[in-house]
């Protein structure tokens, strides 16, 4: 018991570093410029007004469909914001924090309801998710609207439920309302859940109590309509009791009356009723009844469903049956009443994360709801706030589609009837009677996600390990080669970099200084090595030119092949990890490209993947000679493109994790067991031992970097005539000296920072791994061309199987790396993620997809380790114990609901279905690594520039205007 207390201790002490982290995630995405702008600038108007013209006046001044106790909360807040800064009007940092906060206070509330009633480790997990659940984090954080607060609101009155305390929970379940008219959603819930606990006396003051709740909360509102709505003998009496109910009462109608559509952007059964598409009427018939009436019907009858539910399960000391009922109860809402909009779903996603923390089998429903509402909240999002060409594309694919019948099959027909079938599942489990520690069985997929392992076989180093990275990387040269000439002119970012290369040819003052010019440096080099030399006035080109410029980037990919090959083979050990993780990035359909243009980003990647081999063996060997190698692969990247400041960054963080878990163990005696000790052991470390590790640190990230940097720019200031060793030791000899170049870094920071220009192409970082808008770097239509009517061109689009699997299978590695202390695992996911990560807090406002192509690589190993386990690997537990879950569950269903837990080291024995079987996995594997090829060979055409028909080139765009 004592290491049972002792882990619950520990669980609670991370949980606030989780909180925190949750709160400074919010806190980083509020500062940027993306909100809800209606909304948003709607709450700032309304704050402003309040604060001057105070509550008892404000519904006389404005406009507003929101209730008296959201107002009263606008009025504190923008007068606590004009006690700092002396304006009433919100800024829109202001304005989106109650929302930020309310989801962290969410976040504790479902710790604290879970804790004691589920194992601590379960109670974690769910309040952990919920904190970073996509869906949750975009409303409050990134929409800035404020459905957080009414679902904390909601889950204090469930506090209050689940203490049987009637009269509180009918004063704060009142108050609820007039936060927002959703409130009143719980009302039934709160009901059937304590009407049976109380006699029927008690009845009669909880409603009292209720309502003398709502006249508090509106009386301040009305103070100036008292007298408005006085028709009766005692007018004083009727307007000061009465008329704040009618008024509110009007307020609420009104505000139904602004949205009499079937549906306002909710994808819910209301969606499917032809002409399958929001905003409309709801007056229209449905069989002999209008569809307002049909919701109304729909709500009255699942409403009695969860009293049944209820009254069927009141003798059911867990909590688990109140919030199947709640989570049921807040998603019939959404699904079945009209006039829903598209966050009506948001308070539901909280209660499904608590029921499903009871009940694993409901996981698979939070999150499949998480996920489609994301889908469906910020596709509303970008529909009305953004107007750029992949969006364009996207509201093309949610509002076109094929008719079958009368339904047309749009993206969101087809999600709403996701929804009803996810709908339809959730209402299966009440009807579900059985032992609560039987029902925590997880399903068959989720186990073996949760639960697969693989020893990892370690290869001894042979012949094949040469043989193997060879052999891909020149059937990738003989692939790249081919047509390399083709287009014969400089396509995209080329009529910056292939000039710049041939102006260095010249020994004329480079026209693209905005990119280090090491990589310009080494296309020149191909320019020289083939003769391929042009005029900078010429218009045209030749295929041979256009081969030698773009020459040294196919060799750079076949090298950035083999450097993959060799890190993921240091990293695990084994060949066929190593194998898949090489071809996999060989067919992407990015790297492909960016191996045959003259672009900067393929020496980039190159140089970080040689500079992690370098980290990945000093922390494997503690063998500091190979910082060098870091240091000059780092080296290189920064002087190729600054992007690579990232890699820097992240390898930073290694070398502290490297110093904090190995290297102090030399310096310290008895070195602290905790970060938190970190500072401490370095006062009382040998001073020499750390002094030489820092001077080493400095050496490889510090002065062999700068020197490589440095050095890249002699071919510029040696050019001219004229003795060179004064040019090189000269601060700004004939204007092409060292001052020149120091001031180019400062424009160089300039020109990205303050890049204000748009582009057709340009997406924002979050949408890469979804593939939004790929870039085209050449597109020719063969119309004027006798004999050809199709089209070439060069495509930037990821391999669909790699991009989209990415950042799940990078957080899945992580998840390995943590549970199964694979530290090579954790390395790929933390440089593949904060690789892309980064581009969201660097402050150039002009992004493209194909700067995700750095994770690129780190993904690629990451899913063929995954790839690895599912073949080779097996589930734990077969058949298995129950969960850590079901002790508590154990104790609740005895009537210990206040926290008492079975004795630590008691399984249960509960019959838990198999994981995926092992024919299951591999065929998931062979059907993922055939798509994956079956991708490349498919949209090769588009990615070398053969001319390909029409139709054939209309097959490969999935997206519409997106991917044009």
């Amino acid at each position: 018991m004592a290491g049972s207390e002792s882990a619950g201790r520990d669980y609670v002490k991370v949980f606030w570093y989780v909180l925190l982290g949750a709160l400074v995630l919010r806190l980083f995405l509020i500062r940027f410029p993306y909100m809800f702008t209606l909304d948003v600038n709607t709450f700032r108007s309304w704050g402003d007004t309040i604060v001057k013209v105070g509550p008892h006046n404000f519904y006389s001044n404005t406009w507003s469909d929101y209730p008296p106790l959201f107002m009263y909360f606008l009025w504190a807040w923008g007068w606590l914001q004009k006690l700092f800064t002396g304006e009433s009007l919100m800024s829109v940092q202001w304005a989106k924090l109650p929302a930020v906060l309310a989801d962290c206070v969410n976040g504790y509330l479902i710790f604290h309801i879970l804790k004691g009633r589920v194992a601590i480790r379960s109670a974690f997990r769910t309040a952990a998710f919920y904190l970073f659940n996509p869906v949750v984090v975009f409303v409050s954080a990134i929409w800035g609207q404020v459905d957080a607060i009414i679902t904390m609101m909601m889950l204090l009155v469930s506090i209050l439920v689940l203490s049987n305390r009637l009269f509180a929970s009918a004063a704060l379940a009142s108050a609820t309302i007039f936060v927002k008219p959703q409130g009143l959603f719980m009302i039934p819930v709160v009901f059937f859940a304590m009407w049976h606990k109380h006699p029927v006396r008690r009845w009669p003051l909880a409603i009292f109590v209720g309502l003398a709740t709502a006249w508090v909360v509106l009386v301040p509102a009305t103070w100036n309509k008292l007298f408005n709505f006085v028709h009766g003998p005692w007018p004083a009496i009727e307007a000061l009791f009465i008329s704040p109910f009618f008024w509110f009462n009007n307020q609420m109608k009104q505000t139904g009356e602004n949205y009499p559509y079937s549906t306002v952007n909710a994808f819910n059964v209301w969606m499917l009723p032809p002409p399958n598409e929001t905003w409309k009427p709801d007056d229209r018939l449905l069989f002999f009844l209008p569809h307002k009436t049909w919701g109304i019907v729909l709500v009255l009858a699942l409403l009695a469903l969860v009293g049944w539910y209820l009254w069927r399960n009141r003798q059911v000391a867990v909590a688990f049956p109140y919030f199947l009922a709640s989570s049921v109860t807040l998603t019939g809402f959404y699904m079945l009443a009209t006039r829903m909009h598209e966050r009506y779903i948001f308070p539901a996603i909280a209660f499904l994360a608590l029921a499903q923390a009871f009940n694993r089998r409901l996981t698979w429903i939070y999150w499949a709801f998480s996920f489609t509402s994301f889908v469906s909240i910020s596709y509303v999002f970008f529909y009305y706030n953004d107007q750029s060409a992949w969006v364009e594309g996207v509201k093309s694919m949610f509002n076109n589609g094929p008719m079958i019948g009368s339904l047309k099959l749009s993206g969101m027909v087809l999600i709403s009837l996701v929804n009803v079938w996810l709908f339809g599942e959730l209402l299966s489990f009440l009807f579900v009677r059985g032992e609560l520690v039987q029902d925590i069985a997880e399903n068959r997929l989720v186990k073996t996600f949760r639960t697969i392992a693989a020893d990892v076989k370690v290869h001894a180093f042979a012949k094949a390990d040469v043989i193997a990275p060879a052999a891909i990387a020149l059937a990738f040269l003989t692939l790249a080669f081919i047509r390399l000439g083709i287009p014969s002119e400089q396509i995209f970012d080329e009529v910056y970099h292939a000039r710049t290369a041939m102006e260095y040819i010249k020994g004329i003052s480079p026209y693209e200084w905005t990119h280090p010019p090491l990589a310009k440096l080494i296309a020149a080099l191909g320019v020289l090595m083939w003769g391929g030399g042009w005029e900078l006035e010429a218009k045209t080109f030749t295929e041979a030119q256009a081969f030698s410029w773009r020459f040294m980037s196919v060799i750079f990919g076949a090298l950035t092949l083999v450097t993959t090959y060799v890190l993921t083979r240091l990293m695990f050990g084994n060949r066929v990890i190593a194998v898949a993780a090489t071809i996999m990035l060989a067919m992407d359909g990015v790297f492909f490209v960016q191996s045959r243009v003259a672009m900067t980003n393929i020496f980039e990647v190159f140089f970080i993947m040689l500079g992690t081999i370098g980290t990945w063996q000093l922390l494997k060997t503690d063998d500091g000679r190979w910082l060098l190698l870091t240091g000059f692969g780092l080296g290189c990247a920064l002087a190729c493109r600054w992007s690579s400041l990232y890699a820097w960054g992240l390898t930073g963080l290694l070398l502290i994790y490297h110093a904090w878990r190995t290297r102090r163990l030399a310096w310290v005696a008895e070195p602290s067991p905790d970060l938190r000790g970190f500072f401490r052991d370095f006062m009382a470390a040998d001073k020499r031992g750390v002094l030489r590790y820092v001077g080493l640190i400095a050496l490889s990230m510090g002065v062999i970097p700068v020197a490589i940097y440095l050095l890249t720019y002699l071919p510029y200031i040696l050019q001219g005539g004229g003795d060179w060793a004064l040019k090189v030791f000269s601060w700004n000899h004939a204007n092409h000296g060292w001052g020149r170049v120091i001031a180019w870094q400062k424009e160089m920071w300039g020109y990205h920072a303050n890049l204000n220009a748009t582009h057709p192409y340009s997406s924002p970082w979050w949408s890469w791994p979804l593939m939004l808008r790929p870039t085209w770097y050449y597109f020719h239509d063969w119309k004027d061309v006798p004999g050809l009517s199709g089209v070439s061109g060069v495509w930037a689009i990821g391999n669909a199987f790699v991009w989209w699997a990415s950042i799940p299978a990078l957080l899945y590695a992580s998840f390995l790396a943590w549970r199964d202390g694979v530290k090579a695992l954790g390395v790929a996911a933390m440089l593949g993620i904060g690789l892309w990560v980064m581009w969201g807090v660097q402050p150039r406002p002009l992004l493209y997809m194909h700067y995700m192509f750095e994770t690129i690589p780190f993904a690629c190993i990451a899913l063929a380790y995954i790839g690895y386990v599912f073949w080779n690997g097996h589930a734990a537990g077969e058949p298995g114990v129950a969960s850590d879950a079901a002790a508590p569950l154990v104790a609740e269903a005895s009537g210990a609901e206040g926290g008492v837990v079975a004795p630590a080291g008691e399984a249960i024995a509960v019959e838990v279905p198999p994981a995926l079987q092992l024919r299951g996995r591999r065929i998931l594997v062979l059907a993922s690594a055939s798509l994956i090829v079956l991708w490349f060979a498919f949209y090769y055409p588009l990615l070398a520039a053969i001319p390909v028909p029409w139709p054939f080139y209309n097959w490969h765009v999935w997206f519409g205007r997106a991917w044009i």
